[in-house]
């Protein structure tokens, strides 16, 4: 099976899958500086899919469907069918290639329309109170093969995230498929089997208001100073959807960028078991000091916040420009933002799911945190600065800005305990436990707390 692949509107070469391997091979066109990370040679071969493309295809049941569907029967036939890919990759048969017009973009210089494509400046939080889905059915937004992989197997956050591309329409409060490769925004469903809660009953499975999570968290990130796109939630029946603009488009001008996973060459099987080394030695030598401490700090503030599903999938680099020609990287906007530590038992308890120490850590101290700036080429002064001031800030704002400010409606929700007894507690009571829980693991093992004098009469009062 061969497929055309595009990328940047230029036909960059074909994709074969033949005989249980993979080829690649470049249009004769196409100079040798535009060569794709992993494909460094004019004709390429492996013994499975290229990471650069196999990381493009979505880990979840719902790909046996495309599968079933589409009657699939090359790996590279997935390719075909994704759902908005990210970046400016665009994939073709033959046919359709043989019929299809490439118009060269313009070349724009992505910091300079990043502002305007983010658009972070919402209003936390942001719930989109009255849109309606106009011709999005049941069962685009709750797959049978996601509820049913969710009821039988126990997974972590990123397990069943499934999202597709939409077209929100703030005028008319509208969110709707539009099939334009140029639709700037995914929703993340939420998963009805995730929020479900069975009386002694197996609750392996239950990761309710995920997606709650993820926005409040999102939220906290770009207040401390990290680009993230636009989002929001909205409700249906007992849970929240979360909507996310993409980054990576402006008005159908396609950036592309590489998560770090694909940069060291690894397919997705393996996004939980990068260590440091493979970072130093794949990604600190593509960017520059400034994005160095950005990325620093950014492994501070997922630490603070538990973010134990932080993996080498969930951080990519970004070119600078739309060229295809490009090869100066940054640091893309950050994205699946979202604390473990509120589901117990149901996933990974550690703070950070990238392996960033020497060894595998269920806590980091300030002396682990220490040695990653120390091999990141950071001094300890700033590295005790970043850390203070990430850990009060998280202490002294949590409950005031990202707790208090939720509607009653949020604040309410059941959340029941995973052992079985007693009646729910609320989200809020379980926001709370989380932050008095970090309050103590921040004063254990990175030594910050908040001075008696400092604390607000709300937070003694929860005391």
């Amino acid at each position: 099976m061969q497929i055309y692949v595009i990328k940047n509107n230029k036909f960059l070469g074909i994709l074969e899958e033949k005989y249980e391997k993979f080829y690649f091979n470049y249009e004769d066109d196409i100079k040798s500086s535009g060569y794709l990370l992993g494909l460094k040679n004019k004709q390429n071969e492996l013994n499975e899919l290229f990471p650069i493309f196999e990381n493009l295809i979505p880990e979840s049941e719902i790909v046996k469907s495309i599968i079933h569907k589409h009657e699939i029967k090359y790996t590279i036939g997935i390719l075909l069918y994704l759902d908005n890919n990210n970046g400016s990759f665009e994939f073709y048969n033959k046919q359709d290639f043989e019929s299809l017009t490439l118009n060269e973009d313009t070349l724009v210089d992505y910091e300079s329309i990043k502002k305007d494509v983010l658009q972070s400046h919402y209003t936390y939080p942001n719930i989109l109170q009255n849109y309606k889905f106009t011709n999005i059915d049941n069962n685009k937004l709750h797959p049978k093969e996601l509820n049913k992989l969710a009821e039988d197997n126990t997974m972590g956050l990123s397990g069943v995230q499934y999202k597709f591309a939409v077209h929100l329409d703030h005028n008319n409060k509208e969110i709707k498929i539009t099939n334009d490769k140029n639709d700037m925004y995914f929703i993340k469903p939420y998963n009805k089997q995730r929020c479900t809660y069975i009386r002694r009953g197996n609750n392996s499975n239950y990761i309710p208001y995920l997606l709650i999570n993820e926005h409040l968290f999102m939220t906290m990130a770009r207040d401390f100073g990290f680009e993230v796109p636009y989002n929001a939630i909205i409700k249906e029946g007992v849970d929240y959807h979360y909507i996310i603009k993409r980054y990576d488009n402006s008005s159908g001008i396609k950036f592309d960028h590489i998560d770090f996973l694909t940069i060291i060459g690894k397919a997705s099987k393996h996004k939980y078991e990068i260590n440091f080394k493979e970072l130093e030695e794949n990604i600190f030598n593509l960017i520059d000091n400034a994005n160095i401490i950005v990325l620093y700090k950014f492994f501070v503030f997922s630490i603070i916040i538990g973010h134990g599903d932080l993996h080498a999938k969930n951080l990519s680099l970004i070119y600078k420009s739309n060229s295809l020609y490009e090869k100066e990287l940054i640091l893309s906007p950050f994205y699946d933002i979202a604390t473990t530590k509120i589901y117990g038992k149901n996933v990974d308890s550690r703070d950070i799911g990238l392996n960033i120490a020497s060894k595998p850590k269920k806590f980091f101290s300030r002396n682990d945190l220490m040695e990653v700036a120390l091999k990141m080429n950071i001094t300890n002064s700033i590295a005790n600065s970043i850390i203070d001031d990430f850990s009060l800030k998280f202490l002294n704002d949590f409950k005031k800005v990202y707790i208090n400010s939720l509607p009653v409606e949020i604040k309410a929700l059941p959340f029941y305990k995973l052992n079985g007894y007693g009646g729910p507690e609320t989200l809020e009571v379980t926001l709370l436990k989380y932050l008095q829980k970090k309050e103590k693991d921040i004063k254990k093992y990175l030594g910050v707390e908040i001075k008696d004098e400092e604390k607000t009469t709300a937070q003694k009062l929860f005391e």
